[in-house]
């Protein structure tokens, strides 16, 4: 009888897609990446530089990964592994490298830079869009690697490489069959469609050369339900309480961060709506002067009339929830993509102007879905622009958000034909009233209110 020895190409365990992402402490930081067949999976670091052929030399430390196996779903195979490096000190550049420990089989070596902390204020910026995959998208990452001296992390708000589609849509060009899904809870209208696994590496692969050096934050869109959220689940490790939870939290730089989930069920009552409210309480409660920065896919302050998101009924769940407790907590800043056009608000609360830009008395919005997609621009804005509106146009491109200090943030959209900044504005940390009245109310703080706000 003939024996047969089976052979793991090398190929198929080297490590592709390697993508960051800030766990909830700033002394760790997470790799992710696919490979096609199971490995032995591990990430090694330094904050040594090393090379491919000096890695032996330099004093290292090893993480095991674990992995999601694809499979379930037809069409879709291979592994995506995830590690987390820790105790990393802070604004320490670190080296590393993933793949196979027991083949010895690695990665290029990547490089990273820690942030001060999550308490510690130091200035940073970091680079924000949404709706991006397919289409002109590859302009915006080509301008974004080009200046990633510019900011720190990257913060994709949804609709994550438009692997929804299949073979024969993107082939016949049919990609508004199910473009903007209004469906926004679980279950919903894309949730059980099995999504393209070429699209999707593609798309992985190409923003590589960015995600692998810069943490690349993420929250769930509509295109990003199919093959019921897995692929993005496994793909986009967040630091969620739990891995069912698609909204979380965390601090850089002394900033507070909230990722918030319009894909899942967000209304009174809701798991997401409790976590949340308690989460904003809490926050607040020890951190009254702490700027705070929300974001979720979908937005509901917008005036985009192509897709009529904007419009109706479908923001009205979504202003009903989160208008009032962004009020009462003191969110500065709200962004979100979805509507394929550019626009941002003055401070507003219940669609009224609420203090200036110098002195913010309620949220600042800002729709930003605009990185380039199968789908394309929405170019019609309500020509009855409301007094909320501070700026709109269309143009490819990205944001980025300079948190100054701990009272200024400069804000510049940066159009993707020519990386020119088309708007920008900036803001001063702001006190909402109903904050402190908030305040007054539930802990009895009256001589703190009184000093605050002179009653």
């Amino acid at each position: 009888m003939t024996r047969c020895k089976i052979v793991v190409r090398s190929q198929n365990v080297l490590p592709n897609n390697v993508n960051l992402a800030f766990t909830t402490s700033q002394s760790e930081m997470r790799a992710t990446w696919y490979t096609v067949n199971q490995t032995v999976g591990a990430v090694r670091f330094s904050s040594q530089q090393f090379s491919a052929d000096t890695a032996d030399s330099v004093d290292m430390s090893l993480s095991p990964s674990t992995f999601t196996e694809y499979g379930e779903f037809p069409g879709w195979s291979g592994f995506v592994n995830t590690a987390v490096m820790s105790n990393l000190n802070a604004l320490q550049q670190y080296f590393y490298q993933v793949g196979d420990s027991q083949q010895n089989l690695w990665s290029p070596v990547y490089n990273f830079t820690t942030g001060a902390g999550a308490t510690t204020f130091k200035p940073f910026s970091f680079n924000v869009f949404g709706d991006m995959g397919g289409g002109d998208y590859m302009d915006t990452v080509h301008n974004l690697l080009e200046n990633t001296n510019r900011f720190d992390w990257t913060l994709h708000v949804g609709d994550i490489a438009y692997a929804d589609y299949s073979e024969k849509d993107l082939e016949s060009g049919n990609t508004k069959s199910h473009s903007h899904s209004h469906s926004h809870v679980e279950g919903g209208l894309q949730s059980g469609m099995l999504g393209n696994m070429t699209v999707w590496n593609e798309f992985m692969k190409s923003i590589t050369p960015l995600s692998s050096m810069q943490s690349y934050m993420v929250c769930i869109g509509n295109h990003d339900v199919f093959y019921n959220k897995s692929a993005y689940s496994a793909s986009w490790l967040m630091p969620s309480e739990s891995p069912a939870q698609t909204w979380y939290a965390f601090d850089y730089n002394g900033v507070h961060f909230v990722a918030i989930s319009t894909e899942n069920s967000y209304t009174y009552g809701s798991e997401q709506y409790t976590w949340l409210e308690n989460h904003l309480q809490q926050f607040r409660e020890s951190n009254p002067d702490t700027w705070l920065i929300a974001y979720a896919h979908r937005p509901f302050y917008c005036t985009s009339i192509i897709m009529q998101w904007c419009y109706g009924n479908h923001t009205g769940a979504l202003f009903n929830t989160y208008d009032p407790l962004f009020q009462k907590y003191n969110v500065d800043i709200f962004i979100a993509g979805h509507t394929h056009a550019y626009e941002r608000t003055y401070p507003v609360y219940e669609n009224k102007v609420m203090g200036s830009f110098e002195e913010p008395k309620g949220t600042v919005y800002i729709a930003v879905g605009v990185g380039g997609n199968w789908e394309g621009l929405d170019p019609l804005f309500d020509p009855f622009k409301p007094e909320w509106s501070a700026h709109r146009h269309t143009y490819l491109g990205y944001g980025i958000l300079n948190v100054v200090n701990q009272t200024h943030i400069n804000w510049e959209f940066n159009r993707a034909i020519d990386n020119k900044v088309s708007d920008s504005f900036w803001m001063n940390k702001g006190t909402f009233l109903n904050y402190y009245i908030y305040l007054y109310i539930n802990t009895n703080c009256f001589s703190q209110l009184n000093n605050t706000i002179n009653i």
